[in-house]
């Protein structure tokens, strides 16, 4: 047993070089060990050869074992290996489909989902909603006048804006262009509109070098989901607030009662 220690060693670490200098030093240490012996007992060399080749043959019999082993180490290894690839790529592939590229924020088709789920529950426990529809003022003349990538560094400022305001049970979404939702989940309207114009304040505030050192302003519409109403009349009742803030001078936020007295 303490002979064969060399190769039990190798073994254990799985690696060709020990196992083959283990093998080695075993086939010399029993060769030099039955070559004594046998110079004592009167042994016959052909003896000792037979005793060294039946000793080899189990060394390579262990050897093979070993590497059989080896080779379904690698196999499993590459199998953890692309498992974990396919994972972070579906990781990846799901964030990609859920999230607009530009912004990082969610995008339309994500929103829809959410917002058909949020209802579904109010439906079954009755919770405050409201939908806020924001859109940048005048951006088509921003492309026209600075150009696209102006364009887009003030849509990824402004929706770093909105996370920044939000809250955890918030949901943000770039529904398309310039045009932004934000659905607010168990807040009451009070606290709604404050976050809302601490946006549309925070918005204006800024200035930006892309645009010669311009500020920018946000429309926002907004309205209150009411119990059974549905979601194409609450997205529609949040857009024609949006609709009213954009034709009665802009940078303002409009809730959809009042756009229905502006009409």
């Amino acid at each position: 047993m303490i002979i064969l220690f060399p190769i039990l060693v190798s073994i254990f670490h799985f690696r060709y070089s020990n196992i083959f200098f283990g093998l080695l030093f075993s086939l010399l240490t029993l060769g030099l060990a039955n070559t004594l012996e046998a110079a004592r007992s009167g042994i016959q060399v052909e003896d000792i050869l037979v005793i060294i080749l039946m000793q080899a043959g189990v060394s390579l019999i262990l050897l093979g074992v070993v590497q059989h082993f080896l080779v379904v180490k690698q196999s499993l290894n590459q199998s953890v290996k692309h498992n974990e690839s396919l994972l972070i790529q579906n990781v990846m592939m799901e964030y990609l489909n859920k999230t607009d590229q530009l912004t990082g924020l969610y995008n339309h088709l994500t929103f829809q989902e959410y917002l058909n789920k949020l209802i579904e529950q109010q439906g079954q426990n009755e919770f405050p909603i409201h939908l806020a529809l924001l859109d940048v003022d005048n951006f088509k003349g921003i492309n026209d006048t600075y150009g696209h990538r102006a364009g887009d560094l003030v849509l990824q400022d402004v929706s770093m804006c909105l996370q920044s305001f939000v809250k955890p049970n918030d949901f943000v979404a770039r529904y398309g262009g310039e045009e932004f939702a934000i659905i607010f989940a168990e807040r009451s309207i009070g606290d709604t509109l404050e976050t809302l114009d601490n946006i549309r304040q925070s918005i204006s505030d800024r200035h930006y070098p892309e645009l010669e050192n311009k500020a920018i302003t946000v429309s926002i519409g907004i309205e209150e989901y009411a119990a059974g109403m549905g979601k194409e009349p609450f997205f529609s009742a949040a857009d024609k607030a949006l609709y009213t803030a954009k034709r009665t001078g802009k940078n303002k936020i409009v809730k959809y009662a009042e756009a229905i007295t502006a009409l």
